[in-house]
């Protein structure tokens, strides 16, 4: 249905994707921790605390192979596939993302789930993305 209410971009290239962001070590074992802390509490003000998330936030194996399973269907370059540490803030800052038709992402969204309270802090909703942190762990 979408792709026949869709006109053809004037993109060149198909798509760009991060996907598979790696957070921390320590995250796979916390995994279910998360789920039971508020993401209000990850925030100081405005600012999320990235370590402190970092080790809470599971990996998600997953959207790995859904990333590269959508990027062959639509024939992407593989080079425009950023899976696992690749998968960062400043890459997707440093692409020129108005020259893709689909920019996906395959990641956790940081959403509050006390919307009230996360307005209260000023907190922005996110995307979590590989971390400082994880890159250090290599």
């Amino acid at each position: 249905m979408l792709r026949g209410g869709s006109q053809t971009s004037s993109t060149r290239k198909p798509m760009v994707a991060f996907a598979d962001p790696v957070f921390s070590k320590a995250a796979r074992a916390k995994s279910q921790q998360v789920a039971m802390r508020s993401i209000t509490s990850f925030y100081r003000g405005t600012q999320v605390n990235v370590a402190a998330i970092g080790e809470y936030l599971p990996q998600l194996p997953g959207t790995r192979r859904e990333a590269q399973q959508v990027a062959a269907e639509l024939k992407a370059d593989p080079v425009d596939i950023k899976l696992g540490l690749a998968a960062t803030e400043t890459a997707v800052k440093q692409t020129k993302l108005d020259q893709y038709r689909i920019v996906y992402f395959a990641t956790h969204g940081l959403v509050a789930g006390d919307l009230e309270a996360f307005a209260k802090d000023k907190a922005e909703p996110a995307l979590a993305l590989s971390t400082r942190e994880a890159q250090r762990c290599r």
